[in-house]
């Protein structure tokens, strides 16, 4: 796939500045970052041969019986704070442990329909840390919530809810009916949310689970979702080096990726542009559309590729993939490809790790 191919989506769609450095084929000196074309073609046709499970719509989105305003809303309170949730959010329904994401969205929604006022724009204005533990915790599946950072999640929340009061009078719809029902473009959804507070990622990942929560929900339709901004999270930046999608080169950050060790801010961000260019090349060779794969290659790295890589272990760490795919969830559909399932030194490279709210 050629360089401008990667630059037009990169570009144009996703509407940040491309790296130029970082492009498909090619190696960065600064980064030593290379994207692997043919196996992110793989990766897609892959992910694109997978059957869907029945239920893979409402693992992404689950069924609720809100107005659509409220609805949003709590979708737009959870995404806010959707970051750093490993080990800060956890729940059981009917049985199954719920954990991070899929718990927070579901307890944000619960309230929604148990306790609406309780999560309405005024209250969000003037919450504090206890009333988000009780908000969170008062889920009909029995939740357990530990921030360490509560004060600084209720800020963001106070923040957002003020912006929202101020520019859009309390309502989340007119948010989605200024930009258009669209994404891309000066007055697209990504471009009107930047200035909202939570939501100012320079890769846009809230924005993106937002987009892809609402999406499968079925709720709205957005006119260009071939202009969604794969989620650069740490579960699909680990699956990217692992699989050799994403290469690296540098002696260095590969050391402190496989030693788990920080990385500065700007390998970081090169390392999310090469992950948002790899998923796009990725649906394009599928052909899948890309927020499909991003759900499926994020459920994939958190069940089959996270502390026990399944090619070796045989044990899946989650049950989010097969939920999703309907797949056998001890066999890893990469491993005919896969770099990591042969070589140990692809197998031991992790996401970077540095403090952030993005993701």
């Amino acid at each position: 796939m050629a360089e401008a191919l990667y630059a037009i989506m990169v570009s144009e769609k996703c509407g940040f500045p491309v790296d130029m450095t970082v492009m498909a084929g090619s190696a960065s000196v600064e980064t030593g970052l290379r994207i692997d074309e043919a196996r992110c073609v793989w990766l897609g046709k892959a992910l694109a041969s997978i059957p869907r499970a029945a239920r893979f719509d409402e693992e992404v989105c689950p069924a609720s019986s809100l107005s659509d305003e409220d609805f949003l809303r709590a979708l737009l309170w959870a995404t806010a704070i959707c970051h750093s949730t490993k080990g800060a959010f956890r729940g059981e329904i009917d049985g199954r442990e719920i954990k991070g994401w899929d718990y927070l969205l579901r307890a944000m929604l619960d309230a929604a329909e148990a306790a609406p006022q309780s999560v309405s724009p005024e209250s969000m204005s003037q919450i504090g840390p206890g009333a988000l533990v009780a908000v969170l915790t008062r889920a009909k599946f029995g939740g357990k919530v530990e921030l360490s950072d509560s004060a600084r999640r209720t800020q963001i929340l106070r923040e957002l809810a003020q912006w929202l009061l101020h520019n859009f009078d309390g309502t989340a719809l007119a948010v989605f009916r200024q930009a258009g029902y669209r994404l891309a473009g000066d007055e697209g959804l990504y471009v009107e949310l930047r200035a909202a507070p939570g939501f100012q990622d320079p890769y846009q990942k809230k924005t993106s689970v937002l987009v892809g929560t609402a999406h499968y929900s079925h709720r709205f339709a957005f006119r260009d979702m071939g202009s969604f901004i794969p989620m650069a999270d740490y579960h699909v930046m680990r699956a990217l080096f692992r699989t050799g999608c994403i290469v690296v080169s540098a002696p260095s950050l590969s050391k402190r990726l496989k030693l788990q060790l920080s990385v500065s801010s700007d390998e970081e961000a090169s390392i999310r542009r090469a992950a948002i260019g790899a998923c796009r090349l990725a649906a394009y060779g599928g052909p899948i559309p890309t927020v499909e794969l991003n759900m499926l290659l994020w459920a994939h790295a958190r069940s089959l590729c996270r502390h026990r890589p399944v090619c070796v272990s045989m044990q899946p760490d989650h049950d989010s993939f097969r939920l999703m795919s309907g797949a056998d969830d001890e066999e890893c559909p990469f491993a005919t490809w896969c770099r990591g399932r042969t070589d140990g030194e692809f197998r031991a490279m992790w996401e970077p790790r540095i403090s952030t709210e993005y993701y």
